[in-house]
């Protein structure tokens, strides 16, 4: 069973450099049936490779320039995120509670009745909303500290 999946950013060492790289597979290098084994030309049985090999797009996209290489699985991880993209994230929640806070206490208010009803409901589905997406970065914490 491959250990990544078409599209994974992967990290690897650049084999001329020694420094710590990213790039995203693009493809296998192995010809493998549906459950990703590799068919055995003799005997016709499904084979698990030790390790798989991958094609990765390193840096950019371009039409006149794209680097490919291939890398065996264990020269491969998945990136760690870094505590300043979590520290990020935890502080955005932060921000956007501390304003979702701040609207439910106007919508409580008497001044909020003053408003036309168009406007009182899209305070109310904005609030809403700046709920969801709370609990959308509160999930994606979640699975950053697992």
């Amino acid at each position: 069973m491959r250990k990544f999946n078409l599209f994974d950013k992967v990290e690897f060492i650049e084999k001329n450099t020694g420094e710590k790289n990213v790039g995203c597979i693009v493809g296998f290098t192995t010809e493998e049936d549906e459950d990703g084994c590799i068919i055995d030309k003799d005997s016709g049985t499904c084979v698990e490779p030790d390790e798989h090999a991958y094609i990765l797009l390193i840096g950019e996209m371009s039409e006149t320039e794209s680097r490919f290489e291939e890398f065996m699985e264990t020269e491969l991880c998945i990136p760690v995120p870094s505590i300043d993209f979590i520290g990020r994230i935890v502080n955005e929640k932060s921000e956007l509670d501390e304003r979702a806070n701040k609207l439910c206490d106007f919508v409580k208010s008497e001044k909020f009745n003053s408003l036309s009803m168009d406007m009182r409901r899209l305070m109310v589905d904005q609030y809403n909303t700046m709920v969801e997406y709370s609990s959308i970065l509160n999930k994606r914490l979640e699975l950053l500290n697992s």
